[in-house]
C-alpha cells in the first residue's frame, strides 16, 4: 500500500470517529455507554438498548462505509452477564439504512453535514426505543405477537421461546408456537406440556 493511500485510510478512520465521538456527545446525556462502534443503554430492570455503527467488511480503497443497527437485548436474569453484548445477539434487532446504501466517508466528506443527518437519524431511532419502555413490555410484546412489526428478524425463535418459556411463560408461549411444526418447537411444546 503506497504512503498516499494510507494517509488517506487514516484520515477516513479519523472522520468516522470524529463522527463517533459526536454521535456519544449527544447520546451520552441520555445515559448510553460507549464502547469501540457500539452505544449501549442499560435499564435497571434488566433491558438493554444498543446502536451499533457496523463498517462494511468490504470497504473500498476510496470511502469507508457504514450502517447503522439497533436492537433491544435481555436475558432470563435481570442481572447482564455480557455487558458486551453485541446488536446480533439481540432479540429484537433491525437496520437502519441511509434510503437503502451505506453511509460513506470519504477524504472529502463533511463531518459536521454528516453528523446532521445522522442526527435527524438517531431522532427516528430513539423515537423507535420508546416503543420498549420496560422489559416486561418488550416481553409482553413478544408474546402476543405485537413486537414482530419492530423488528427484521424472527422474534420467537427456538432460543428467546425456550428463555420466555423458562422465565414462566410457558403457557403463553406454547400457544404462540403449537402450530409450528419444526422439531425444536415441537421439543419444546412437548416440554412445556409435560411440565403442566
Amino acid at each position: 500500500m503506497s504512503a498516499q493511500k494510507l494517509e488517506e485510510q487514516l484520515v477516513k478512520q479519523d472522520k468516522f470517529k470524529e463522527l463517533l465521538n459526536k454521535i456519544y456527545g449527544v447520546l451520552k446525556t441520555a445515559g448510553y455507554r460507549k464502547e469501540s462502534f457500539n452505544f449501549r443503554l442499560f435499564e435497571e430492570d434488566g433491558l438493554c438498548k444498543i446502536i451499533s455503527f457496523q463498517r462494511n467488511k468490504w470497504n473500498m480503497d476510496e470511502s469507508l462505509e457504514f450502517i447503522i443497527n439497533i436492537g433491544i437485548y435481555f436475558r432470563e436474569d435481570k442481572k447482564l452477564i455480557s455487558p458486551k453484548f453485541k446488536q446480533y445477539e439481540c432479540i429484537i434487532r433491525k437496520r437502519m439504512d441511509d434510503k437503502g446504501k451505506y453511509w460513506k466517508i470519504d477524504s472529502n466528506t463533511d463531518i459536521d453535514e454528516m453528523f446532521q443527518r445522522i442526527e435527524k437519524e438517531l431522532g427516528k431511532i430513539l423515537k423507535w426505543f420508546e416503543h420498549f419502555e420496560s422489559r416486561d413490555v418488550v416481553i409482553r410484546m413478544i408474546l402476543n405477537g405485537t413486537a414482530d412489526q419492530y423488528s427484521d428478524t424472527e422474534l420467537l425463535n427456538y432460543q428467546t421461546a425456550k428463555m420466555l418459556a423458562d422465565m414462566g411463560f410457558a403457557e403463553e408461549v406454547y400457544d404462540r408456537i403449537k402450530d409450528i411444526w419444526s422439531a425444536s418447537f415441537i421439543e419444546l411444546s412437548n416440554e412445556i406440556c409435560g411440565r403442566n
